[in-house]
């Protein structure tokens, strides 16, 4: 019989996958736009660190879902 503790942990693990697979993504294509457009002189290296952070920090709150009930 499976407590209901491991079927808790199982829900959020399957959660917190999911959650990471759209984070991944999620940064792939904040970087395949960011790189091209900073080494391309369209934005500035220091504004592209600057929305790369801010993303990184979308990502954050985004993992943060996966331990809500």
């Amino acid at each position: 019989m499976i407590s209901v503790s491991l079927l808790m942990a199982l829900k959020i693990g399957k959660k917190a996958r999911k959650v990471s697979k759209q984070n991944i993504i999620f940064a792939i294509i904040i970087l395949a736009i960011l790189i091209p457009t900073g080494v391309g002189g369209f934005i500035s290296i220091a504004m592209a660190v600057l929305v790369h952070e801010a993303s990184e920090l979308l990502a954050v709150a985004n993992g943060l879902r996966a331990g809500k009930k």
